[in-house]
């Protein structure tokens, strides 16, 4: 059985300039294959050409199917995830593993899978 990340923001305008280095900056600095070789699959973005109108950024990473390591990589992108969310607070985000919605903590500025 597979399970995945799923992440998605939109909003009416699309990620400025700014915005768009921030993310892409980010999303450098992390190694997005770090669970491949685990069985998980690359930290995914959807090309922004194809998202669905009002997103502005989208994206599904699947999840190593060892449980040990299935943490250690939800906890991983969930970082990740909440980095890029501070470079678009304006958005409407929605994270999740499967059908299990995080969590956005306001005061520590990150997810909470523990929820």
């Amino acid at each position: 059985m597979s399970v995945s990340i799923y992440y998605r923001a939109e909003r009416p305008r699309q990620l400025d300039e700014d915005e768009l280095t921030a993310v892409d900056r980010l999303i450098a600095e992390w190694d997005t294959d770090r669970f491949c070789e685990a069985g998980g699959e690359s930290f995914c973005v959807y090309d922004r050409e194809g998202l669905r109108e009002g997103e502005v950024f989208a994206g599904a990473t699947k999840l190593p199917g060892d449980m040990e390591v299935v943490l250690e990589a939800i906890d991983h992108w969930i970082s990740v995830l909440g980095m890029i969310r501070q470079q678009v607070p304006d958005a409407n985000w929605n994270v999740s593993v499967d059908h299990h919605t995080l969590i956005w903590d306001e005061e520590t500025q990150e997810y909470d899978f523990a929820r």
